[in-house]
């Protein structure tokens, strides 16, 4: 998505978890991933700690005592990029994606042009809709909402995700599978605002 888009929804997640408001710039560090093969190289979760230590060197002014939070705004990130592109989050394999058929490649830059508040306003609405009560519960939703729109992708991914997860934040995250539904209904009217608001245009 959008960096727009991007800092809102880490602006939201902030005020849901009680992060400090300085942790919302993490949800746009994946894209300083601007090389060959974007979404790929800073687009995985076992590259956190690499994307970390990057992100932390060009900004340093930004808090990063926090690495929860931090996870946090990655997989947001993550969660975002499926629904305008492909995101390899699990290295060289079918990549994850949930793109809505109206959806044009150019859109970002449209958006850009338009500067459509209406498109802004209504996302910060949908975000609402996940229904999660602590952070690990988004990172876990997130993880097999990925797996669910990727291509034969197997259960070890989705675990192995997690530990690298639990390595990076320093402590054990706890997952299971139905995790995911607390982001179901989000997943499916976002998924909706967008192929409709695209295809008016």
């Amino acid at each position: 998505m959008d960096a727009k888009t991007h800092m809102l929804f880490g602006v939201w997640l902030c005020e849901k978890f009680g992060f400090d408001i300085g942790y919302a710039v993490w949800s746009t560090a994946p894209d300083i991933d601007y090389m060959f093969l974007h979404r790929y190289w800073r687009h995985r979760f076992s590259t956190l700690s690499q994307l970390y230590e990057e992100f932390s060197r060009l900004h340093p002014e930004l808090s990063n005592d926090d690495k929860i939070a931090i996870a946090t705004q990655i997989c947001g990130h993550f969660l975002l990029d499926i629904y305008n592109g492909w995101l390899f989050c699990w290295s060289f394999y079918f990549p994850a994606a949930h793109i809505p058929n109206e959806v044009i490649k150019e859109y970002l830059e449209d958006l850009k042009l338009q500067g459509d508040e209406e498109f802004y306003n209504k996302q910060r609405e949908l975000f609402d809709e996940i229904v999660v009560e602590e952070p690990e519960h988004f990172m876990c939703a997130v993880i097999f909402l990925l797996r669910d729109h990727t291509f034969f992708c197997s259960l070890s991914k989705a675990k192995k995700a997690v530990e690298a997860l639990s390595k990076f934040c320093g402590k054990e995250i706890l997952c299971k599978t139905c995790a995911v539904h607390r982001i179901r209904k989000f997943d499916k009217l976002y998924h909706a605002f967008l192929n409709d608001y695209f295809a008016k245009r």
